[in-house]
């Protein structure tokens, strides 16, 4: 009878573990899967950067810069008369890195770089062409390298690029896409001519950046929105140096489009010294743009007197070529009166001055270059 009533227990106890045991089971894959998705995690974000690796053409590398590990290299095989384009570009996982890039030839020399050359803090080497076949070195590394202090992650693309080859006075038609990829065209210019580079396109949103290369590949002049509609302009270039060209073109924004890059003589209007210039700005021209060699210490006034009386000017005036970097004085008129600006030039050099508008109305105006009296 006891045996009846042990037998009985016994198996309605082993009912009882077998129905559990699916539970059981369950509890023990889901604590698997979660170490198996705690492992995930911690991996990625403990991301392992190699100091030197390698990048073949049409890669895109991952890869942390700190203060560990400032610069990393990557090295490639490239042939002769290549034509290389480098990027470096800040990742998204935060930080505050500041990205320099730059290329060494085979003996170690570096032959091409840039810091902040890009659009958006971005670090690019648009277009160099390698003088022969061997093993190069893309340093990827931070503003000041070892003695920066700047960290964070990036993405480096490495690629070849076959610009377009226009002529001066030209305008090309092109299309430009949302991968951030540069549409590259060259042109050869003589030195010491002054040239207008730019984009236009009547795209809805299209926003393009641009960027002219001297011809040892070194970023000269960029632009984003000088001209009306958010449309590149750089006027004038002054061309230092005779030679081979580059201007690189892309979108900025998550809008692509058709658009035409143009190289064209400069709308520029050389100033002669107490000879009053008349001009009208207009919807088809936004900006007047006068240009001046000076001499260092040389006094200069600037006087624009209004003869529409709804035109709110404004004046610019650089050393070289117009850039926010470049620019030395500014001045702005209301609606009642004109401007006045007054100047003493700090270098030899070649001055470019800017009218343009700050209200909507468009209007004429006598612009005068003078010495003091």
């Amino acid at each position: 009878m006891y045996k009846l009533l042990y037998g009985g227990i016994a198996l309605l106890f082993g009912m009882v573990i077998l129905a559990l045991s699916p539970f059981r089971i369950n509890v023990t894959v889901t604590r698997q899967i979660a170490q198996a998705q705690d492992q995930v995690v911690a991996t990625t974000q403990q991301v392992i950067t190699p100091s030197e690796s390698t990048i073949a053409y049409g890669d895109w590398i991952y890869g942390v810069v700190n203060d560990d590990a400032p610069i990393l290299r990557y090295y490639f095989e490239g042939q002769e008369n290549d034509i290389v384009s480098v990027s470096m570009v800040q990742g998204d996982c935060g930080h505050n890195l500041d990205p320099y890039v730059a290329l060494l030839s085979e003996d170690g020399v570096r032959i091409a770089e840039d810091d902040n050359g890009g659009f958006d803090d971005a670090a690019s080497i648009y277009a160099f062409t390698l003088s022969k076949t061997g093993t190069y070195t893309v340093l990827a590394s931070r503003s000041g390298m070892e003695s920066g202090e700047t960290t964070g992650d990036f993405n480096l693309a490495l690629g070849t690029v076959t610009p377009t080859i226009m002529e001066l006075g030209e305008a090309v038609p092109t299309t430009l896409t949302v991968d951030e990829r540069a549409q590259l065209f060259q042109v050869d210019l003589e030195a010491d001519t002054l040239v207008r580079v730019g984009a236009r396109s009547s795209v809805s949103g299209l926003d393009p950046y641009l960027v002219v290369l001297d011809p040892s590949g070194r970023a000269i002049a960029t632009d984003n929105d000088s001209a009306e509609m958010k449309m590149p302009e750089i006027d004038p270039l002054i061309v230092p140096v005779s030679g081979t060209y580059t201007v690189a073109v892309f979108a900025t924004q998550e809008v692509g489009g058709e658009a035409e890059v143009y190289v064209e003589e400069s709308r520029a209007i050389p100033l002669t010294i107490d000879q009053m210039a008349e001009v009208a700005l207009t919807p088809d021209q936004r900006r007047a743009v006068f240009v001046y060699e000076g001499v260092a210490g040389e006094a200069l006034n600037l006087s624009l007197r209004r003869t529409v009386e709804t035109f709110a000017p404004q004046i610019h005036v650089y050393q070289g070529i117009p850039a926010d970097s470049t620019r030395i004085a500014s001045a702005r008129g209301g609606r009642i009166g004109g401007i006045g600006l007054n100047l003493s030039l700090p270098a030899d050099s070649m001055y470019v001055v800017v009218v343009s508008r700050h209200g909507a109305e468009f209007g004429t105006f006598e612009f005068t270059a003078s010495h003091p009296s």
